[in-house]
């Protein structure tokens, strides 16, 4: 037996400028009794927190809400799905601004700071060379009114710590218990004159799913 019903979403966005729906993944069909599904809705928006934003999910028309969500409140779940919608269940889209630069003000000295924002769950990052973990970084994680984490890890590289005519450094950027993971990496020459350098990517198998939600067994 299979749900014929139809579950439509609106979002709503008031005193902001704009928010776009860039996909809607759902099944088309779902058999009862049968393992979970993702409803996923993949949005954006021009500030990271626009206010009077709404989410509401209906089923078989206008009439039949069954999710609601105004951040930074709990979601709610009404009517046929209660009590069948896992709450807990995020995972965020690609990192936005993930970034490795070069900051070097000394000609003797340079800065390493890597960066990336609107993250879920809580991220993992590093910076390392020739393989191995830079202890001496420091991490900074701030969480956001909508629960999402923004990461920068710094360190300073003094020139006569490297041996040879340039370094590779790797900053990696990871989400525990998922598969999405993204690395940037930059080449360092000591001695050159204070200036600033970007990062380029190496491409690696790698996953990631917008914000969803995992519908219990009906």
């Amino acid at each position: 037996m299979y749900y014929a019903g139809h579950i439509f979403l609106l979002i709503i966005c008031s005193n902001c400028l704009a928010v776009n729906i860039d996909r809607i993944d759902v099944p088309l069909m779902v058999e009862i009794g049968t393992e979970a599904v993702i409803l996923d809705c993949q949005y954006t928006t021009k500030t990271p927190s626009p206010a009077g934003l709404v989410m509401k999910w209906f089923f078989n028309g206008p009439s039949g809400l069954v999710y609601q969500w105004i951040p930074p409140l709990r979601p709610q779940v009404i009517g046929l799905l209660k009590g069948k919608v896992d709450l807990n269940f995020k995972i965020s889209g690609p990192a936005k601004n993930f970034r490795f630069i070069q900051d070097k003000k000394y000609v003797f000295l340079v800065t390493l700071i890597c960066s990336a924002q609107d993250l879920y769950p809580k991220p993992n990052m590093t910076i390392s060379s020739q393989g191995y973990i830079l202890k001496q970084s420091v991490m900074e994680i701030k969480m956001n009114s909508w629960g999402l984490y923004s990461v920068a890890v710094t360190i300073e590289v003094h020139d006569d710590e490297i041996n040879s005519p340039y370094e590779e450094f790797v900053c990696l950027l990871s989400l525990p218990n998922t598969n999405y993971t993204r690395n940037l990496t930059t080449i360092y020459y000591p001695g050159l004159m204070p200036t600033a350098y970007t990062a380029y990517e190496v491409q690696r198998p790698q996953h990631h799913q917008a914000s969803g939600k995992v519908l219990k067994k009906i």
